[in-house]
């Protein structure tokens, strides 16, 4: 078992766990990267639990939401002091993730 764990990594349940304790520290990209790679572990597995990869799919969702609203105020601090520009592209990003 150990060495199909070292040569296989983390489970799915593994990566879900440490995106649960990324997004509770904020760190939304990382915890939407993580999520991704847990339902990809759950979507390869021979019969995937349909709750699961829907509890995943919810947790990228709220993962894209919160780091594109951290995007948006980001963006509205530069729009404040002027930088026009660099808070244009975080509104695109922070839409690109909204889609």
């Amino acid at each position: 078992m150990a060495l199909f764990k070292w040569f296989g990594g983390k489970t799915a349940a593994e990566h879900e766990h440490r995106a649960d304790e990324l997004f509770a520290g904020k760190d939304w990209g990382k915890a939407k990267l993580e999520y991704e790679k847990a339902l990809d572990k759950l979507e390869a597995a021979a019969d995937p639990e349909a709750a699961a990869i829907e509890r995943l799919n919810n947790a990228i969702r709220r993962s894209c939401q919160a780091l594109a609203q951290e995007h948006i105020q980001s963006g509205r601090e530069l729009m404040r002091h002027g930088y026009r520009r660099d808070a244009a592209e975080l509104f695109e990003l922070a839409l690109a993730l909204c889609q």
